[in-house]
């Protein structure tokens, strides 16, 4: 995942637009002069179009999407195995309505890493760790390892890594796939499966905070007892 990450992302970079037309001045003034008015109300309704067209998308999609996801049983207890099953039902039916997947927000969100960090690899590499909270882990020295990595890299093919440094990229492709294979990351598919059962756990678990601090206020407000509850009985509401 975080070879695919550093070299997707960069690779994105473009090289440089290509040169634009020579035009005179005479050319330019007159084009302005005799379009502007008759194509500026066009261009913004066109705009405001797209963007509405877009809105009206992405709010069908999530109403679908919380159709959907009324008729799906969510595993409060926590048992790893059913929420497993209920991260895949989820992910079915985010694909089914047309709202991004894991991956996605995934690579949506390192290319926009990569964007902040002015698409400084290290930079990026920096802040994407950083957020990371892997102290205390087995990926405790990852970070180092990756930066390490990256600086012989540059040193190898002599100069700084970005689209055009290809010795860099290669050099660096190799070394990443040795971190990768001593922190047991090799396996990607295995890599993404982990992550998305650890991010449905993260979600169950504050589900079933939210429930139980929600039990605890009504028992206190209305000083009633009551015994365990039994959270498989109980289906959160979804707005």
């Amino acid at each position: 995942m975080m070879r695919r990450a550093l070299q997707q992302v960069v690779r994105r970079q473009g090289l440089g637009a290509p040169a634009a037309s020579r035009c005179s001045a005479e050319t330019v003034e007159s084009n302005v002069t005799v379009g502007y008015h008759s194509s500026a109300v066009s261009r913004a309704e066109k705009a405001d179009d797209v963007v509405m067209s877009a809105f009206k998308k992405q709010q069908s999609r999530y109403t679908e999407l919380m159709k959907g996801l009324s008729k799906i049983d969510v595993p409060l207890e926590g048992d790893e195995k059913a929420v497993k099953a209920y991260a895949t039902e989820v992910e079915k039916l985010k694909k089914k309505v047309g709202m991004p997947d894991y991956e996605s927000l995934v690579k949506a969100e390192m290319a926009y890493a990569m964007s902040v960090a002015g698409n400084d690899v290290k930079k990026f590499v920096s802040s994407v760790l950083g957020d990371m909270d892997v102290s205390k882990t087995a990926y405790e020295g990852i970070g180092q390892d990756v930066m390490d990595a990256i600086q012989e890299a540059e040193k190898a093919s002599g100069k700084e890594l970005d689209a055009s440094n290809e010795k860099g990229w290669k050099a660096l492709s190799s070394k990443i796939a040795a971190i990768e294979k001593k922190y047991g990351l090799q396996d990607i598919a295995k890599v993404k499966d982990d992550a998305v059962l650890d991010m449905y756990m993260k979600h169950v678990t504050g589900l079933r905070e939210t429930v139980e601090d929600q039990i605890g206020k009504v028992v206190k407000a209305e000083d009633i007892q009551v015994g365990k509850v039994d959270l498989k009985g109980l289906k959160p509401e979804v707005a």
